[in-house]
């Protein structure tokens, strides 16, 4: 009979709660048995309830993580920190020199620097610090992983995905740090790279590694970032990054949409190529006398993504592997970040370019009665991008600023060349709101 693994939470509102569910469907199946909880001092007033539940079930409660971490050691065998960007570097740290293994939701942190901070104490330490890209456990990505390291269509040539997900004010209201570049002194750079689409970038970035627990270096950089919310950092972004293996990867992602698309993802191979939606899986084409021909698919399931993610770090406690998603193949997408908004400024999408409806009803991270801000024809300018692999400012979008393209190894940034024609399909009007 396999082992249950011991776990310790910290939080239990907002996305934290996300987490407790998904424990405590595992802790049916006897993967998991939830151990201790945090809920901050300045909140138990508010989740007092629950609090009085847990302890009544055997689980106990603490007020600060300081308290958690010594209460626990040797009891508990895995720390989950669905906490907010700025406290994954420290908080990470603390609970590997005390001993823990750790589950650290994604971002890995705020900046390069801390990633390499949390890597060094993950190697010191000898556990785990694995983090919840819960996509790279999934089994269309894991069989992506082993075509392009295999070799069945050749050596993988490029690699693009976009994400069109809306989110009005109220998503940039549920943490203090939302949309934030710099919250409470520190670097954590929110926005759709880092955080909602980041899983997508990730995956890209996953694929194209040399190795099955390695992701791939990105040597230059270009990235556009645009802004129509109101908000520090932006809302609407591209990145096209190269590769030390020579992929070239795309990614392109907004808010500020009135369409929502979920991500999806086209991957080029010599020979072939690959077709990813996070809503169905994968297709797997071969190419035959200069056509695609579709040679296998791979569906994820209706499990839940999150499933993944747990059962794979249980396994890798036991067995002592590694998981999926850890700090060593994970901080590359906090590089591309980093580098994005090194590559560009950040430009304001004139008001005449915006829209406006009212949020009719909650819908994922909309709400009722909310206001969306969106840019005006968005969702076709998108998908001809993707098409043409192409930035804003190469789609000709009048509103659209190029930037420069950074090399990473050596921190030079290369100056962009001449305009392309300016669209006036992107300069409409401002809609009223409906």
């Amino acid at each position: 009979m396999k082992e249950v693994r011991r776990v310790a939470l910290v939080g239990i509102g907002g996305f934290s709660r996300y987490h407790y569910d998904r424990i405590k469907e595992l802790e049916l199946q006897e993967e998991l048995k939830l151990c201790a909880v945090m809920i901050r001092a300045a909140s138990m007033d508010r989740y007092r309830p629950m609090a009085e539940e847990l302890k009544a079930g055997g689980v106990k409660v603490y007020t600060t993580y300081e308290a958690m971490l010594a209460g626990e050691r040797g009891k508990v065998d895995l720390v989950v920190l669905p906490a907010g960007i700025g406290e994954h570097c420290e908080m990470s740290i603390a609970a590997l020199e005390a001993g823990y293994h750790v589950l650290c939701e994604k971002p890995v942190a705020g900046t390069i620097e801390e990633c390499n901070r949390m890597k060094d104490a993950q190697e010191k330490s000898g556990r785990l610090l694995a983090i919840c890209f819960q996509s790279i456990y999934s089994p269309s990505i894991q069989r992506m992983k082993q075509v392009a390291l295999g070799g069945e269509l050749g050596a993988l040539k490029s690699a693009k995905s976009l994400v069109l997900w809306q989110r009005a004010d109220s998503y940039y209201r549920r943490a203090a740090w939302g949309g934030k570049l710099v919250y409470n002194g520190k670097t954590i750079n929110d926005c759709p790279l880092m955080n909602a689409t980041a899983h997508f970038l990730n995956n890209l970035l996953y694929v194209a590694g040399k190795s099955l627990h390695e992701a791939a270096q990105p040597v230059s950089i270009y990235g556009e970032n645009y802004r129509v919310k109101e908000i520090e950092s932006c809302d609407t972004q591209f990145l096209r990054a190269v590769t030390d293996n020579g992929v070239k990867l795309l990614f392109m992602t907004s808010h500020s949409t009135d369409v929502r698309v979920d991500p999806y993802a086209e991957y080029l191979f010599e020979n072939g190529k690959i077709e990813w939606r996070q809503l169905g899986g994968a297709v797997i084409y071969r190419k035959i006398d200069g056509r695609y021909v579709e040679v296998e698919r791979i569906e994820d399931g209706r499990a839940n993504p999150f499933e993944f993610v747990y059962k794979g770090v249980c396994e890798a406690i036991r067995n002592g592997t590694v998981p999926a998603a850890m700090v060593q193949n994970s901080l590359q997408q906090v590089l591309c970040v980093e580098e994005s908004f090194r590559s560009g400024p950040i430009v304001d999408v004139p008001g005449e370019c915006v829209g406006a409806t009212h949020v009719l009803r909650d819908d994922d991270c909309l709400k009722a009665g909310d206001i969306n801000r969106y840019i005006c024809g968005i969702h076709p300018l998108m998908e001809r991008m993707f098409a043409e692999e192409l930035s804003f400012y190469e789609a000709g979008c009048s509103w659209a600023v190029q930037s420069n393209t950074v090399n990473v190894e050596n921190g030079a940034l290369h100056p962009p060349a001449g305009p392309p024609e300016a669209d006036a399909s992107c300069g409409q009007t401002r809609m009223a709101l409906t």
